[in-house]
C-alpha cells in the first residue's frame, strides 16, 4: 500500500510539473524569445535573420508549431504518469490515447489563427497597392511622370522611394520598398512600375 501510494504521489507531481511547462512553453517563452532574439545580431546574416523570421512567425502561442509542441508536451506527461500508476500496460494503449488527444487538439485549440507577422506583411502589402493606385494618378495627371517624393501614411510603415525622375512606362523598376527590419527576417517587400509586389531578402545576396 505505501509503494503504491508512492507511485501515486510520483505521477501527481509528474503530471503537475509536465502541465505547468507546458503551459509556460505555449503561452510565456515564446513571447520572451523573440525580444531575445534581438541581442544576437553579432552572427551571421545567413544564420540570425532565418532565426528571427521563424521566431515572429512561430513564436505566438496561437502557432501551429507551438501548439502542437505544447500538446505532446502534455500527452507525453500523462502517459508517463499513468505508466508510473500502473495503469498502462500495452503498447497499443500509448498509441491511443495519443491519436485520440492529438484529434481533440486539432479540433478544440485555435491552431490555425495568424501570427502578428503574418498580419503585418499583409498590411504592408495592402498598403503599397493603395500607395502604387495613388502613384499611378499622379502620373496620369502629370503626363506620366512620378512625383518627386513619396511617403505613406501609415506612420509604422517606413519605405524607401526610387521614383523621383522617372515614368511608369518603359522596362520594369522598383518604386517603393520597405525599409531594413520592416520584417522579420529583413525581409523586405518591392513594388514595381508595373504594380506588382515581390518579397526580398537583401542579406542573401550578400
Amino acid at each position: 500500500m505505501e509503494q503504491s501510494g508512492n507511485k501515486k504521489r510520483q505521477a501527481g507531481i509528474i503530471l503537475i510539473c509536465g502541465i505547468t511547462v507546458a503551459v509556460l512553453w505555449m503561452w510565456i517563452l515564446p513571447p520572451t524569445l523573440c525580444p531575445l532574439w534581438e541581442n544576437f545580431t553579432f552572427l551571421p546574416e545567413s544564420f540570425y535573420f532565418p532565426v528571427e523570421e521563424f521566431l515572429a512567425l512561430n513564436g505566438h502561442h496561437n502557432s501551429p508549431i507551438i501548439q502542437v509542441v505544447g500538446f505532446f508536451m502534455i500527452v507525453f506527461t500523462l502517459i508517463w504518469a499513468l505508466k508510473l500508476n500502473g495503469k498502462l500496460q500495452k503498447s497499443y494503449e500509448y498509441i491511443s490515447i495519443a491519436v485520440i488527444l492529438f484529434l481533440s487538439a486539432f479540433i478544440m485549440l485555435p491552431c490555425l489563427c495568424a501570427p502578428r507577422e503574418i498580419s503585418k506583411r499583409l498590411r504592408c502589402i495592402s498598403n503599397l497597392k493603395e500607395a502604387y493606385h495613388q502613384i499611378s494618378l499622379y502620373a496620369d495627371e502629370n503626363n506620366g511622370r512620378l512625383p518627386d517624393t513619396f511617403t505613406i501614411k501609415e506612420s509604422k510603415h517606413s519605405v524607401i522611394y526610387h521614383g523621383e525622375g522617372h515614368s511608369l512606362q518603359g522596362t520594369p523598376f522598383i518604386i517603393l520598398e520597405d525599409a531594413g527590419h520592416c520584417h522579420a527576417g529583413d525581409m523586405r517587400h518591392q513594388l514595381l512600375s508595373n504594380g506588382e509586389i515581390q518579397s526580398v531578402y537583401p542579406w542573401k545576396s550578400r
